[in-house]
């Protein structure tokens, strides 16, 4: 559990968000390794950590769109889980099916902002 509330909401990683991590960052970095000869170990080492945070925070951003707009039909949000396969934003309760297109349509908004 990450030590974090947005909202209100905890905000849980799960372990296998860690093998994603893992998998990001050497892809990235071989891609600098072999794109970029010319630079330094530390500036590729920079540039793959900035890469991995804008990667992060976009599925951050997506998984907070989704959180908005069960707010905008007030239904209360359990918490939001960041996994391998991207994210997961859990509701208290059923949203009711013309509700759940905005709640899902939502998103793309979202990821705009970031």
């Amino acid at each position: 559990r990450l030590c974090c509330q947005v909202g209100g909401v905890p905000i849980d990683l799960h372990f296998s968000f860690l093998i994603l991590v893992g998998i990001t960052v050497t892809w990235i970095y071989s891609y600098f390794d072999d794109t970029f000869e010319a630079l330094t170990t530390f500036s590729k080492v920079i540039f793959v950590s900035l890469a991995f945070i804008a990667f992060a925070l976009s599925i951050f951003l997506h998984e907070l769109g989704h959180m908005c707009a069960f707010r905008l039909f007030h239904v209360p949000v359990t918490r939001m889980l960041l996994c391998a396969c991207g994210g997961v934003t859990e509701a208290d309760q059923e949203v009711k099916e013309k509700r759940y297109s905005y709640v899902t349509l939502n998103q793309p908004y979202a990821q705009r902002l970031g």
